[in-house]
């Protein structure tokens, strides 16, 4: 954390915390908490009447003769975030009626949700209430989306849980359709996965919701799965799509913790693009010797999927894949007895890049059982100089499922 600045330094530093989180405590020993945002001296002498640069907290504005120290602090929960356009803050009380007027009585609010926390006056009093008594929670995320103080939407993420959380918005109909969403969603998944810490955040959608579902893409977040009629609102069902979003856009080692086996998928191809980087991944795993022996073969073709379900009493989901990676390895190779080991190595890479490409499948193990290696190597017709190590069908996912949390520290030794 750096360290307080004082003094002389303060006066000559201020414009370095422009949009940063910080603490000031002026010359009369108050002290000011939040986002900074510099005024210089011809701006605040047009506008005030001063003669020197100083910062904006809020409303509140310490001139640069006032500053006793300021440092720049760290910052979790509802941060006031900036973005181009928009200002997304905190809750305030005043907030409940300008909601309730401007998104509580607009039917199409609720449309595809079936819930309006702002659709009578009460209700929006109460909504308010709960999101600031909820800002002591590190893990409570509430955001009024804000342009020069008059409220244009909602953005907010909930349920915490083990590094995952669901994130959700609304805009005010007189501002939609000009990317405030986007704009506001793009700015909350970077704070949240980045500054917060939190491996996976997801949104959902229902399907005939094609504003939403196209906020949730611009915004960099994949689908994850479709689930038939999980949407009531209105005396309507909907199919829920699923999005999710993970540090850094979906291609870090989060998936790590997001992964999950899925076995039901839907009726659509995977784009081959995908499945590149998918064998990209694969192929950039350690091995013995650095002896690399693995190949893959990519199976779209059903009757062939057919066949390979039949291999296994666990292998069913693979007639119903749009494809499955079939992993081999030489059985010439410096260190044979390593190979298995590597193709492993290989095979979770290959999962989760899957993951990260917005994709599921489900690891289905073929080595060491040589009955299941020999079927296998019938069905696709591998030469001799392989072995068939394992099966793994793939596809959009057309089912949501929640990682377990594994981590048991009863399991952890240290020998010192």
């Amino acid at each position: 954390m750096p360290r307080a600045t004082t003094g002389r330094e303060a006066r000559m530093d201020l414009e370095k915390y422009e949009k940063k989180h910080v603490r000031i405590t002026d010359i009369y020993g108050q002290s000011f908490t939040g986002r900074a945002s510099y005024g210089s001296a011809s701006f605040l002498m047009h506008e005030y009447g001063g003669d020197e640069d100083g910062i904006f907290i809020e409303d509140c504005l310490i001139y640069r003769s006032q500053v006793a120290s300021i440092e720049e602090i760290e910052v979790h929960g509802t941060a006031e975030l900036e973005t181009e356009r928009l200002i997304l803050r905190r809750y305030r009380p005043e907030d409940a009626d300008e909601l309730y007027r401007r998104l509580g009585s607009d039917a199409a609010t609720a449309r595809y949700s079936g819930w309006n926390p702002y659709a009578t006056p009460e209700t929006a009093r109460e909504t308010v209430r709960r999101f600031l008594e909820s800002y002591d929670d590190r893990h409570a995320y509430s955001w009024v989306m804000d342009i020069d103080d008059v409220v244009v939407g909602t953005i907010g993420a909930y349920d915490y849980e083990d590094g995952q959380i669901e994130v959700g918005f609304s805009v005010v109909p007189a501002w939609q359709g000009r990317g405030l969403a986007t704009e506001a969603l793009k700015a909350v998944l970077e704070y949240l996965t980045g500054n917060e810490g939190i491996a996976r955040v997801s949104a959902w959608c229902a399907a005939e919701n094609t504003a939403s579902r196209r906020v949730l893409e611009k915004a960099g977040m994949r689908p994850a799965g479709t689930e038939k009629d999980g949407v009531t609102a209105g005396g309507r069902t909907y199919d829920k799509l699923t999005f999710v979003y993970t540090r850094g856009g979906g291609y870090p080692m989060n998936s790590i913790f997001t992964r999950v086996s899925i076995r039901k998928y839907e009726d659509r191809p995977v784009e081959k693009e995908k499945i590149e980087a998918m064998l990209r991944a694969a192929m950039q795993a350690p091995s013995a010797t650095n002896q690399q022996p693995w190949e893959f073969y990519v199976v779209t073709n059903r009757e062939k999927l057919a066949a390979l379900a039949e291999v296994s009493p666990y292998a069913g989901m693979t007639k119903d894949a749009p494809a499955a990676i079939v992993s081999v390895y030489r059985k010439e190779c410096r260190v044979p007895a390593y190979a298995q080991i590597d193709l492993s190595i290989a095979m979770e890479n290959l999962w989760l890049e899957t993951d990260a490409q917005g994709l599921g499948g489900v690891w289905l193990g073929i080595a060491p059982q040589e009955e299941r290696m020999k079927a296998v190597e019938e069905i696709i017709g591998t030469p001799d100089t392989v072995r068939a190590f394992a099966i793994f069908p793939f596809g959009y996912p057309a089912e949501e499922r929640k990682q377990q949390n594994r981590f048991d520290t009863a399991r952890i030794h240290y020998v010192e």
